[in-house]
This record gives C-alpha cells, structure tokens and sequence, in this order.
C-alpha cells in the first residue's frame, strides 16, 4: 500500500509546529547561557579550553545533509528532520546557524515553500 499522500496545509502545519518548537528551545538555550555568569566557577586554576562556537557551512556540508524537495510527503519530511538534526549534532552547529544551514539544502518546490514561509 502506497504511504498516504497529506494535503500541503497538513505538512506546513508540521514544519510550522517543528520551527516553533525549534526557535522556543533556541530561546530557552539562549536564555540559560546569558544567565549563567562567572561567579559559579569552579576553575582550579588550570588551563580551561575555549567552548566551541559551532560550525562552518562547509563543515554542515560536509556532514551530507539529505536535500529536502517538498514532494516526499510526511514521511520524507520526518527523515529529513532526524537527519538534519543528526548533522546538526554530530558537527556541533550553533543555534544561530541551524536555520540558515538547513534551509539551504531546500530544493524544487520547497524553495517556492521557503518564501511563504517568510510572510
């Protein structure tokens, strides 16, 4: 049986649901990191490694994210996600970038998507 096709308002409901909840958490990510001061440190006086400031776009890349056409319906949509993040991870990219980054593996009819998407 052939995976049942969703009506496109059905899959911009997911992918707007998934950016919110993607932005809530860069939020609350970018909250806690500005409410957590030096006073707490617990520094013995060794030498503390710089904290990494995410990835380049070439290093996303290179992670061979799976390009996202629009025409794969739900199930297309939801291995793109898991695969998205697990590049996302695996290349420790900055929250900043994670947006711009994954929007550019859009192709086809999902770059017509990406401009309703900024309305």
């Amino acid at each position: 049986m052939p995976p049942r096709r969703f009506k496109e308002k059905s899959v911009r409901k997911i992918v707007e649901r998934r950016v919110a909840k993607a932005i809530e958490k860069y939020e609350k990510t970018r909250a806690d990191s500005n409410n957590t001061g030096g006073s707490g440190s617990t520094n013995t006086g060794g030498t503390v490694a710089p904290e990494v400031q995410g990835c380049s776009y070439k290093t996303f890349m290179n992670g061979k994210p799976h390009s996202f056409n629009g025409t794969e319906g739900v199930v297309g949509l939801k291995r793109w996600f898991e695969k998205i993040e697990q590049v996302f991870e695996i290349c420790k990219c900055a929250e900043d970038d994670k947006v711009k980054f994954s929007m550019c593996t859009f192709e086809g009819r999902a770059l017509e998507s990406r401009a309703l998407i900024h309305l």
